[in-house]
């Protein structure tokens, strides 16, 4: 894989593939891999075309996001919360989505 002039090409000089399940992942020589069992607390998505698409799940989320926001609770109502919000992350092209997850409502007998 060609990674250009980007600081992933820098990183990536002196890399080693490892796989994870049907993934082919460049990870740096020096990394430290740990094989088991994983769960992150926050979905993963591939974006199937690439990472021009992902400016336009990221308008099709914040839309979401704005049309259920009645349903948020307490300060998370207000336009100026962290609800919606996208915050950048480590590097340029990281991206933090703060949206919220419907939980079923709760009866007592």
């Amino acid at each position: 894989m060609n990674y250009g002039d980007s600081k992933l090409a820098i990183i990536l000089e002196n890399k080693k593939t490892v796989c994870f399940g049907r993934f082919l992942i460049d990870v740096p020589l020096s990394a430290f891999v740990v094989y088991g069992p994983a769960e992150a607390p926050v979905p993963i998505v591939r974006l199937p075309e690439g990472p021009d698409q992902f400016y336009e799940v990221l308008e099709n989320k914040l839309s979401e996001v704005e049309g259920q926001r009645e349903l948020a609770f307490g300060e998370l109502k207000n336009r100026d919360s962290m609800l919606g919000k996208i915050i950048d992350g480590q590097s340029k092209d990281q991206k933090l989505f703060l949206e919220f997850e419907k939980v079923p409502a709760m009866t007592t007998k």
